[in-house]
């Protein structure tokens, strides 16, 4: 596994698309059968990533595994620490809305397509005696904040002459 995540690593981050699109289905795959072992480093990469001003391509590669490993994450017999992965994903993916690419862009709403789809939005009072139903109420507390931020972005992205 050790061997395979350098090779991951560096064809990821390549800027030759095809070699990043099937590394990304690589990492989803492996993710599926070793999840604790490629999950974590895999995130602590993309959030780095992300974040990063310098270098764009990192973003967008990031942006790209992401949608194969959503299913994963949030998957609690799978990876049971997804759940508390929710809130810094969020936010992360959240400046890939950006009107001046649009490659980044569209990979950013397939990110959130696919957590909306995977997870349960629940709006209800904590305190029920179901466990997993009060787990996924944590997990989307931050909702409301966020979609305020999610739709300004978007009115951002369409006020601009970018798109």
């Amino acid at each position: 596994m050790e061997v395979s995540s350098a090779r991951i690593a560096q064809t990821l981050y390549s800027k030759n698309f095809p070699a990043a699109l099937r590394t990304a289905q690589a990492v989803r795959q492996l993710a599926t059968v070793f999840p604790t072992r490629v999950v974590p480093p895999i995130f602590d990469n993309v959030y780095a990533d992300l974040n990063s001003i310098t270098e764009s391509h990192r973003g967008t590669s990031a942006l790209m595994v992401l949608p194969g490993l959503i299913g994963v994450l949030f998957n609690h017999d799978l990876y049971p620490k997804g759940a508390m992965q929710m809130e810094p994903l969020l936010w992360c993916v959240l400046p890939g809305l950006d009107p001046a690419d649009y490659t980044k862009t569209m990979n950013a709403m397939v990110v959130f397509l696919n957590i909306f789809q995977n997870v349960p939005l629940v709006a209800a009072p904590l305190g029920t005696s179901d466990a997993e139903y009060d787990e996924a109420h944590a997990a989307t507390h931050v909702f409301k904040e966020f979609s305020a931020a999610f739709i300004k972005k978007l009115i951002d992205c369409t006020c601009t002459d970018e798109f």
